[in-house]
């Protein structure tokens, strides 16, 4: 579960920027949640590929772009900087 002291600052073009590259490759990550999300030292990273499919279709990527976008509004992602 989440509470407010799991919300962070992060670098939220580097994590946009990281999905386009993943849309570009002409896949879907199909699963983009707070759960998939982990910041560490190394700034954000997208994980759980297990939903993931070939997808051409802009309209869903865009779907999954703004679904990210609201999540990093949100400022909620996993802390993994252990």
């Amino acid at each position: 579960m989440w509470s407010d002291h799991n919300k962070l600052n992060f670098p939220r073009d580097a994590a946009l920027g990281t999905l386009q590259t993943i849309h570009k490759a002409g896949i879907l990550h199909g699963d983009i949640s707070s759960a998939n999300l982990l910041l560490g030292p190394q700034g954000l990273t997208i994980v759980d590929f297990s939903h993931s499919s070939i997808c051409n279709s802009h309209q869903t990527k865009e779907a999954e772009y703004k679904t990210l976008q609201r999540l990093l509004d949100l400022e909620v992602v996993h802390n993994d900087s252990r």
